[in-house]
């Protein structure tokens, strides 16, 4: 793992992890990314295995409102092996491409969109279960509403039996690696119940586009955790705090409470 953040951290990407070298004769200057702004796909699965026997995939939609005669790049285009071309896409609904998350990964993806369009892009990301149907609606993060400081997630039930929680925070910048301190109350007079300090880690996995060779990296840093609260009254509910503990990093992160049986996913974001 150390020997992987010091090859990213001086962009020396190791391609050869899909066995792609990057076609550039010695001395040859790679073309330069646009500014590119990158926006955080918390869950990418396909056909995952889950707990109790459950099963889940990711699936989204962007329409891009460009003009016409705008080529516009949004990176990754498609998981390799790919054929898909750059180039102009306007007034069009298509589904997202995505390094789908596999065994030993770290979750989640970065989406790159040029900045000088990525306001004119939508995005939906959804996460359903095979077998049960139920499905629910993820949030699409942009870089902006990302926090370098503390912020507050409210109103989580502490769960009852039956069910389960699970924190994840993510950094946006990939290689910035860093520790978050979370901390979380009883809503009402609010006593703390547990403050545990998390490292964010990735095991990354790198995009070469097929036209340009744009080398990126496409896992977000991430810890995700699952809590059990010792508290005895399931009915009260909880706040988390999360606070950046590595300067700039920047991270956002949000709690979703799963249904044992059902599989039903409701979820928690920032205020």
């Amino acid at each position: 793992m150390l020997h992987l953040l010091i090859v990213m951290r001086k962009y020396l990407f190791a391609v050869a992890i899909y066995a792609a070298a990057l076609p550039v004769a010695s001395g040859q200057q790679l073309p330069l990314l646009p500014d590119m702004e990158r926006i955080l796909l918390p869950i990418t699965v396909v056909n995952a295995p889950g707990a109790f026997g459950s099963s889940w995939f990711s699936q989204g939609s962007q329409f891009r409102d460009f003009p016409p005669d705008r080529s516009v790049l949004v990176l990754p285009g498609c998981e390799p092996p790919c054929d898909n071309p750059i180039g102009p896409t306007s007034q069009h609904t298509l589904a997202i491409d995505f390094f789908h998350t596999r065994a030993g990964d770290t979750a989640g993806s970065i989406m790159y969109v040029e900045r000088a369009v990525s306001d004119d892009i939508s995005l939906t990301l959804r996460l359903k279960e095979i077998s049960t149907g139920e499905e629910v609606e993820l949030p699409v993060v942009r870089e902006g509403q990302f926090f370098k400081r503390k912020f507050q997630i409210l109103d989580v039930p502490n769960p009852a039996p039956g069910k389960r929680i699970t924190l994840r925070v993510y950094g946006i910048d990939p290689d910035v690696l860093g520790r978050v301190d979370v901390r979380v109350f009883v809503e009402g007079p609010e006593p703390l119940v547990r403050d545990d300090i998390y490292d964010l880690r990735v095991v990354q996995r790198i995009y070469a586009t097929p036209a340009g060779n744009y080398p990126v990296p496409v896992r977000p840093p991430v810890a995700e955790v699952s809590y059990y609260v010792p508290i005895t009254d399931t009915s009260s509910l909880l706040r988390f705090e999360i606070e950046p503990l590595t300067p700039h990093m920047a991270i956002w992160g949000f709690v979703s409470i799963t249904d044992n049986t059902t599989q039903h996913v409701t979820l928690r974001t920032p205020q």
